[in-house]
């Protein structure tokens, strides 16, 4: 993304929800800098099952295993509230995203399952008010009260971090007022009638894993401010430029409370050669914009220094998790940038931790995780980083002069 036409950009015509993840401390069983091998299959790679229909009674047992080997509540009281079947563009089943919640009816994070990602595992997160890119979408849209409505709304997943409503009647994939969306030509349903769409195929071993959180490492202080909220005190929206700005909270060079959100966005926005286009079906009256990896670490750099904070960053154009497990063993932060299917935008978001899980029955099979944010949410959220899904993915690691 270091050119004008890799400029991560969100805020187009498809109207996508873009998505977030969540933080933690110590480590455990092996070393911290160590990262596991990336497959090249949907699963692990050390599977010797046969993929096989998942139910949603099995998929919510999964996903609560899952959430208890890395959040350390195996002795807690909690259940599902939502579980929504995951659609590829194709309309293959992927998978299920399951929010939890306490006794008390709070939330208290989720688990996305995804065939097409290692161990099957997308993203997740274990923080109390964390909730799904899906839940995210029904609180942001009342008139959605059930998403698991077949016969009417579809949860579609193009990418890692890309999700949206298809309507079925219409035939179109759903407005949503404050969210931005990323343009992606030629997607649509094989068939209008979600009834003819494929079961949900996995590897039934990746349902009997249990895992080891073997190293888990994020820094604090960081504000997390979500797109909406932007939308409504600046008037602009790129994921870029909120990526950076939630970069340059932690080494507070700009303010964490919203009376100073609007300054920092722009100035960050003035630095970072944010290219405008028209969204017509974007929030009404805000502007939308793309740039790069490099302009958004650029535009960090040249702020902070006006703060009196000197900080510089390594551009790499392949990154890779090791990269991001030294940048915040160093207690400093980063960006992503990933590419959506290929195209020529992207997505940027936020890095301020990592969390490395070890599969119990095979120490050589685990998953990479990277804590994020992208505005989706005001929670952290965990990403599976070894997805692959992206066909390009570049990053800025910073450090403090």
């Amino acid at each position: 993304m270091g050119t004008g036409k890799n400029r991560s950009r969100i805020g187009m015509s498809r109207r996508e929800f873009l998505a977030a993840a969540g933080i933690g401390a110590a480590s455990l069983a092996i070393n911290p800098s160590a990262a596991f091998a990336s497959s090249s299959s949907a699963s692990s790679g050390n599977t010797t099952s046969a993929m096989e229909p998942l139910s949603e009674s099995d998929a919510i047992l999964f996903a609560k295993n899952f959430y208890q080997s890395i959040s350390g509540r195996e002795s807690i009281d909690f259940s599902a509230s939502n579980c929504t079947t995951v659609f590829s563009s194709s309309g293959r089943g992927l998978g299920y995203s399951i929010d939890f919640v306490n006794p008390s009816n709070q939330p208290i994070g989720y688990v996305v399952i995804d065939a097409d990602s290692p161990n099957s595992i997308a993203e997740f997160s274990y923080e109390q008010g964390a909730v799904s890119p899906i839940s995210a979408v029904r609180q942001s849209m009342p008139s959605v009260l059930d998403l698991g409505d077949q016969e009417r709304f579809v949860c579609i997943k193009s990418d890692e971090m890309t999700y949206s409503l298809f309507d079925v009647g219409e035939k179109s994939f759903l407005p949503v007022p404050g969210r931005a969306f990323e343009d992606q030509n030629g997607i649509a349903p094989m068939s209008v009638d979600p009834e003819s769409w494929n079961d949900v195929m996995i590897y039934f071993d990746d349902v009997y894993k249990n895992w080891n959180v073997v190293n888990d490492n994020s820094v604090g202080g960081i504000k997390l401010f979500t797109e909406s909220e932007i939308e409504r005190v600046t008037g602009r929206y790129a994921c870029g430029v909120t990526a950076a700005y939630t970069v340059c909270t932690f080494y507070r060079t700009t303010s964490m409370q919203s009376a100073g959100l609007k300054e920092g966005y722009y100035a960050l926005w003035n630095r970072a050669d944010v290219e405008i286009y028209d969204n017509p079906k974007g929030t009404p009256g805000v502007i939308y914009g793309a740039t790069s990896t490099i302009n958004e670490a650029n535009a960090v750099v040249g702020l902070s220094a006006t703060a009196g904070v000197s900080l510089s960053f390594d551009y790499r154009s392949t990154v890779s998790y090791s990269d991001y497990v030294s940048c915040i063993d160093s207690r400093n932060v980063g960006l992503f940038g990933g590419a959506i299917n290929g195209v020529a935008g992207g997505h940027a978001v936020a890095v301020f931790g990592y969390m490395g899980l070890q599969d119990k029955s095979n120490p050589l099979n685990g998953i990479n995780a990277l804590w994020i944010h992208d505005g989706w949410t005001s929670m952290p959220r965990g990403m599976n980083f070894t997805t692959s899904y992206y066909a390009r993915r570049n990053g800025a690691l910073f450090k403090k002069n």
